[in-house]
């Protein structure tokens, strides 16, 4: 559970309410809360009623209503915790046994994603993706572990959904994850308006720092996109769905990528190249495709390749006359020009991302602006979705397309861009998602047992 400073008077006092807009809440209050903490800590210890004999510095409050203004983030960062600095989280211990089922949160042609409750306290819930494994091949099977692996690797990161179990019980493979309750980041979206400057920061910030632990432990996502980021109703963003990711880099040495996925709108040009790609740059170029998604609601383009006038206007000519980049303001078009740069050598990396006047700023003023509407045509989010199929969950990563890879892609399909969209020689492996040979880069080969069951236990996180 996330704690949030609550709002004070001017007597100090907190008042209860519930909890405030990170991106809406003022400097103002962030630097009250540091000055209440500062005067705290330089309170004599001999003047504090409740401090131990011999002068000895009283010890911090267990009330967790004066430690939220204790840890009060940074103002610096508005209300964005950093790992160094993050608010108070709860520590929870979940008991496999205990877990019952309270409803379906998506559905598939494999399998289901359920919502757990523990019944002895049913604030604690976790989402089980269960898939039946008689309706898979054993590549599947195996792609299905290579996801849960890796999705355990980079645990650990507060803006990437937790992993928390796997296990195989009659013929069914249940992946055990942290539930995100406030659903995805797509639905927060207004097609054609997007969400306001300070709201889109503040989500955005949160997916650079998840997206940049990943790629710190030599994991590429590669399919990152507003149905893949889940949020909480504390506002924290989770990175989710890691079936098309893959490692990049294993013990100091980067290897190159040369499988297609992804989804068409979202993927990097290279990506639909014959030749191989760096893994970084693809998320990065992803992450800026989110952002004009988040700013004005719609999308650049159906597909980033020559054949699309849009695409060739941006990226060659950086031609801004037209939608969606003519509703940008100087510093967020800027930063967008960073990010999509055809050449991945020359995008922008994370850093200089980080470091941008628009990513640094203070947004507030910016809190209730509302974008005019262009005239002309654009690419709309919402329509884009409903016209190139949508995932098979709208509030948990639900979505198994990575195991069905048709060779003539259908039109519910089209949006999900895989290997075997493409030619490729006869004698070629397919390749769903993952190298084959993961194995070698996570765990041994005894740690994949199908049979591997996991007995009821508890795991705290």
């Amino acid at each position: 559970m996330e704690v949030i400073p609550e709002e004070t008077n001017d007597g100090g006092d907190v008042i209860m309410g519930p909890p405030p807009l990170p991106w809406k809440t003022p400097e103002r209050r962030i630097a009250k809360a540091k000055r209440t903490l500062s005067q705290t800590q330089n309170r004599p210890s001999g003047s504090n009623e409740n401090s131990n004999p011999g002068g000895t510095p009283p010890k911090r409050s267990n009330n967790p209503v004066q430690n939220q203004i204790v840890t009060a983030p940074n103002a610096n960062t508005q209300m964005l915790p950093k790992e160094s600095q993050s608010t108070e989280l709860r520590k929870v211990t979940i008991y496999f046994d205990r877990l019952e089922f309270v409803r379906v949160l998506g559905e598939g042609a494999f399998g289901e994603v359920v919502l757990m409750v523990d019944r002895e306290d049913p604030t604690i819930a976790v989402a089980v993706k269960k898939i039946d494994l008689t309706k898979t091949t054993a590549e599947d099977r195996s792609t299905l572990k290579k996801e849960a692996l890796i999705q355990r690797a980079i645990r650990g990161h507060r803006n990437i959904l937790r992993y928390l179990n796997m296990q195989t019980h009659k013929n069914v493979f249940e992946l055990y994850l942290e539930y995100a309750d406030g659903g995805e980041l797509f639905d927060q979206i207004e097609p054609d308006y997007g969400m306001e400057p300070p709201k889109a920061q503040f989500y955005f910030r949160q997916l650079m720092s998840g997206v940049e632990y990943c790629h710190s432990k030599g994991v590429v996502h590669r399919d990152l996109k507003p149905e893949n980021l889940l949020v909480t109703k504390r506002h924290c963003l989770k990175i989710c769905d890691f079936g098309m990711a893959t490692i990049f880099r294993s013990d100091g040495k980067e290897r190159l990528l040369n499988t297609r996925c992804g989804t068409l709108p979202y993927a990097a040009p290279e990506v639909f190249t014959n030749t191989q790609y760096r893994g970084p740059p693809v998320d990065i170029w992803s992450c800026g495709i989110v952002l004009i998604a988040m700013l004005v609601g719609e999308l650049p383009w159906d597909k980033p390749t020559a054949e699309h006038e849009n695409f060739t206007r941006f990226v060659q000519d950086r031609d801004i006359s037209h939608r969606p980049w003519c509703r940008f303001d100087t510093n967020e078009l800027s930063l967008l020009k960073m990010i999509l740069i055809l050449t991945p050598i020359k995008r922008a990396t994370i850093q200089r991302i980080m470091n941008h006047p628009w990513f640094v700023s203070n947004l507030f003023h910016q809190s209730n602006l509302r974008r005019k509407i262009p005239a002309g045509n654009g690419v709309s989010i919402k329509q884009n979705r409903m016209q190139l199929g949508a995932p098979i969950s709208s509030s948990q990563p639900a979505a198994m397309r990575h195991l069905t890879t048709p060779s003539v892609p259908t039109s519910a399909d089209s949006q999900y861009l895989t290997i075997e969209s493409f030619p490729k020689p006869a004698c070629q492996k397919v390749s769903f998602s993952q190298p084959l040979n993961v194995d070698s880069l996570l765990l041994n080969k005894s740690q994949l047992s199908a049979s591997q069951v996991a007995s009821p236990f508890a795991v705290s996180y």
